[in-house]
């Protein structure tokens, strides 16, 4: 089966050796990156490092973003334009289990993958906070699955090309939890693989406030309960989370 990694990148010149560095010995037959609207040194990090790829990469160039929610948006770009059987989701601030690309796929129509944070570029207090939320997803990933019987989701994913032709993606919130959960629901076959762990480079506590922002007006539209989305906001130190989702609450045509 051919595979192809589509990797969305805005501005990640900090991180973007190291995520491609552990795509080296990556099993892909193309990688697809989405450049959205770059004002860094990210187009030529990706022209050198297709010098010594051993596989081909195709560069999407994204001038205007149409969507409310537009991290959804340029993965869409990238899906769409991936010609592979099975289709990796990526980002530019990971460093990559290179197992993950070595999985058999004879049962599976999508999996996820864990990931820990990893804050190369973080103070003292991003480290202190990236270790907590570690042990929060352990307890969470040991304790969860048993109490709920419910399936545990990543947003490292990868999944086959008729799972994602059979889902419709109009103006999304969350690219990854949603559609997981989507293709849970429509019955498609899937695997988490506990032990391939990849990092998650960037400091969990300089995060986008507009992403966060998006995460809750989708837990809100997704109909989370207030509980929950609270726990999750205070837990992982997420205030814009629970913002975005009580603003959907009181506004939901609005951001």
């Amino acid at each position: 089966m051919k595979k192809s990694g589509v990797m969305p990148i805005h501005n990640e010149e900090k991180y973007l050796p190291f995520s491609l560095a552990s795509l080296l010995d990556a099993n892909l037959d193309e990688l697809i990156v989405v450049l959205d609207r770059c004002t860094d040194r990210s187009e030529q990090i990706i022209d050198s490092f297709s010098e010594i790829a051993f596989y081909s990469i195709r560069k999407i160039i994204v001038r205007k973003r149409f969507w409310l929610y537009p991290t959804a948006e340029v993965f869409k770009i990238g899906f769409d334009a991936a010609t592979g059987n099975i289709i990796y989701s990526l980002a530019g601030d990971c460093y990559y289990n290179p197992q993950i690309f070595r999985i058999n796929w004879q049962n599976i129509d999508f999996a996820s993958f864990p990931y820990l944070e990893y804050p190369i570029h973080g103070d003292l207090t991003e480290k202190l906070h990236a270790n907590w939320v570690n042990f929060y997803k352990f307890i969470l990933n040991t304790i969860y699955p048993k109490l709920t019987r419910k399936e545990r989701f990543s947003g490292i994913y990868a999944f086959k090309k008729h799972v994602y032709d059979a889902i419709p993606r109009i103006d999304v919130m969350s690219e990854d939890i949603w559609f997981l959960k989507e293709a849970w629901h429509r019955g498609f076959r899937y695997k988490y693989f506990p032990d391939l762990i990849s990092l998650h480079l960037r400091p969990a506590l300089l995060s986008q406030k507009q992403k966060q922002r998006w995460h809750g007006i989708a837990r809100a539209k997704m109909g989370y309960p207030l509980w929950k989305v609270l726990a999750h906001s205070i837990l992982l130190g997420k205030p814009e989370t629970f913002r975005g989702y009580i603003q959907a609450r009181r506004r939901p045509t609005r951001i």
